[in-house]
């Protein structure tokens, strides 16, 4: 990976002021977020966003204004769950490649390691996501 170099993304911000300017790279934490986008359009958190997806969820109220969703972590993963099922009911696409992009849901919390374990066990497979998702949180629940 090339290093970041985020003063000439300031610096050509700064000599194209009217043209639309993001950046990229290594931005982990509210407070860095909304200082970059003092001086600039926007800010790509896509590793991080990943990694740690439940960071994203104040995001439409901080950013926008917008009310808090409220939601818990547990009720994204049964949304999740019901995607899955719908997916699979009306595509045939296998829950492990949808629970494959949550696995960061839980990560910071006691088990997570352990829930990640669970939804990423080849042998369950074939198990429907429901399933998955109960002896998930068994391992879940284990650890708090």
């Amino acid at each position: 990976m090339p290093p970041l170099r985020y003063e000439l993304v300031h610096r050509l911000k700064r000599e194209f002021p009217h043209r639309v300017i993001g950046i990229n790279g290594g931005f982990a934490t509210d407070d860095v977020v909304l200082a970059q986008l003092e001086e600039l359009d926007g800010v790509m958190v896509g590793r991080e966003a990943y990694h740690h997806p439940w960071w994203l969820a104040r995001w439409d109220a901080l950013f926008y204004g917008e009310p808090e969703s409220g939601l818990t972590r547990e009720e994204v993963e049964e949304r999740m769950v019901a995607y899955m099922e719908r997916e699979a009911a009306q595509r045939g696409t296998a829950w492990h490649s949808i629970a494959r992009h949550m696995m960061g849901l839980y990560n910071g919390l006691p088990g997570a390691r352990r829930w990640r374990q669970v939804w990423s066990d080849h042998r369950l497979k074939g198990e429907p996501p429901r399933e998955v998702m109960r002896l998930a949180h068994e391992r879940l629940a284990v650890e708090a």
